[in-house]
């Protein structure tokens, strides 16, 4: 499109530069026909003076004001083409940087799903392990939760939802540290990893997705 422009500006300049050079060639055409005396193409000299400088100063004026136009369009394809490659290296930039994330994301969810086989407890059947251990310490802690709740309303104390969980909580994993300290641990540094990232916050949240669909 531009080079199209270019070249229709080229031919109508070159139309005015070849019609200012003819104007010249007409007075020794008139020499030649008329046999007029070299003096008397003088007036004729003149008003072709007078004509032709303004006119070859407006070409000139016209060529200049082309110029910093076809420079003005020439830096903006510049521009844009910077921006295009700025862009590209922003995304591959990103790229590398999920990349990267993930690989240690991921590796980190495996290292989890090998602490959650080698889960046992000690006062459970021993063919129980891993994940199927878990819906028994729910058993546990809600056994635990309700025998709280009973005890602190035998006691007429009023306390917080909250503090009653801690208390049926603490109760339940008295003699279970070793084997679920290690699994909390494990998950907590996960999710703390993904806080931590550089990633947008719906993008966190897909992870901790993956994260969720571990758990039992």
């Amino acid at each position: 499109m531009n080079n199209n422009k270019n070249e229709d500006f080229s031919k109508v300049l070159w139309k005015w530069l070849c019609f200012i050079w003819v104007i010249p060639y007409i007075g020794i055409f008139l020499n030649w026909k008329f046999g007029l005396e070299v003096g008397q193409l003088g007036s004729y000299g003149d008003f072709i003076a007078g004509t032709t400088v303004p006119l070859l100063t407006f070409v000139s004026f016209l060529a200049i004001v082309r110029t910093l136009g076809v420079q003005e369009e020439q830096m903006s394809l510049q521009k844009k083409d910077l921006q295009t490659s700025l862009n590209q290296m922003a995304e591959q930039s990103k790229l590398l940087r999920i990349q990267g994330f993930e690989n240690t994301f991921f590796n980190m969810v495996n290292l989890h799903n090998e602490i959650v086989k080698k889960i046992k407890d000690r006062r459970a059947p021993k063919d129980l392990y891993g994940k199927e251990l878990f819906s028994l310490f729910y058993a546990i802690l809600e056994q635990a939760y309700t025998s709280k709740k009973e005890e602190i309303s035998e006691k007429g104390l009023e306390l917080e939802e909250i503090q009653c969980v801690r208390m049926a909580y603490d109760d339940f994993i008295k003699g279970r540290e070793a084997e679920l300290e290690h699994y909390f641990r494990s998950l907590y540094s996960i999710l703390k990893y993904i806080d931590n990232s550089n990633l947008e916050n719906n993008e966190k949240l897909s992870y901790v997705e993956i994260i969720k669909a571990q758990l039992s």
